[in-house]
């Protein structure tokens, strides 16, 4: 049963690779001429054989990861509960209601955080785009607010 999955299964993945791969090469194209006529640098069309390699890897070999996974399950189970074809994987776990402190979530440290992010996000972000922008206004804004901060 398995032998025939898999050989589905690549049947359907090597033409997918193909058209995925010829996909690519005509979509970099376009953006590799962009950036070469914006950088002024020559152009190198083609694929890198790093993403070619990778990208044969993860189309020959997630579809047969994606066989493996439930056969391994359905054979962990009995018979009847691997043939019941209306039983669902999701419905398997069962919720539980728990308590934010009780998973280790504090209303403190979170607020902390999120001002530490924008901070941070100011700093990394907003603070060199005012330079790029040559935007004096919003660099002085910037600066105040972490030195009024700092107080």
């Amino acid at each position: 049963m398995s032998t025939s999955k898999s050989n589905q299964s690549f049947s359907y993945s090597l033409p997918g690779i193909i058209i995925g791969l010829l996909i690519t090469f005509v979509a970099t194209i376009p953006v590799a001429v962009y950036l070469a006529s914006f950088t002024a640098t020559p152009i190198v069309l083609g694929i890198q054989s790093s993403a070619l390699a990778l990208g044969l890897c993860l189309g020959l070999f997630l579809p047969f990861i994606g066989i493996v996974v439930p056969i391994r399950r359905a054979l962990t189970q009995t018979l009847r509960d691997a043939l019941d074809v209306y039983h669902n994987v999701v419905f398997d776990t069962a919720p539980q209601l728990q308590s934010l402190q009780r998973i280790g979530f504090e209303l403190n440290e979170t607020v902390i955080s999120l001002v530490v992010l924008g901070l941070g996000l100011m700093v990394f972000y907003f603070l060199p785009l005012s330079f790029i922008l040559q935007n004096n206004d919003l660099l002085f804004n910037i600066l105040v607010v972490i030195l009024l901060g700092m107080n």
